[in-house]
């Protein structure tokens, strides 16, 4: 029986193979919740360095297949974007927020199964990375490790 990750996939290949192109592109790592971490990072939904997507399965395998496949969106646009390559000096936390805001407002432009609790303001709306960045407020001292979650 074919695994929720791989039904996803087949679904971006079928429907949206410009998604398809980069998820599969990614090397795939599976985390459960038991076993959350990837290389010192704990990984509670997915994340990718632009290199690797991490698919945390406890999470992924309870979402509807909608929801599945806007999440591999959400990913495969923070390589699109080059999000992990842009960041530079600026703080991971904030910037994957920023990255997120930018994402959803593309993909809920799309129509994409968004989650209610996803990082979505037309205030944001139409704006780079970089702009949504300046406009969050600073990141408290010690504030998390990033990465480029969903």
């Amino acid at each position: 029986m074919p695994s929720q990750l791989d039904k996803a996939k087949t679904k971006l290949v079928i429907a949206e193979p410009f998604y398809a192109t980069i998820i599969l592109n990614l090397k795939p790592h599976l985390v459960t919740n038991a076993n959350p971490m990837f290389g010192g990072q704990e990984v509670k939904t997915l994340a990718t360095n632009g290199t690797d997507l991490v698919v945390n399965t406890d999470y992924f395998d309870a979402l509807p297949l909608s929801r599945a496949i806007t999440v591999l969106k959400h990913e495969a646009l923070h390589v699109a974007l080059m999000h992990p390559f842009r960041r530079g000096a600026r703080t991971p936390t904030n910037w994957n927020k920023a990255g997120d805001y930018v994402i959803n407002d593309i993909l809920n432009k799309e129509g994409a199964d968004i989650g209610k609790d996803w990082l979505l303001s037309s205030a944001f709306s139409n704006m780079s990375t970089e702009q949504v960045y300046a406009q969050l407020p600073p990141e408290p001292p010690g504030g998390g490790s990033g990465g480029s979650g969903g």
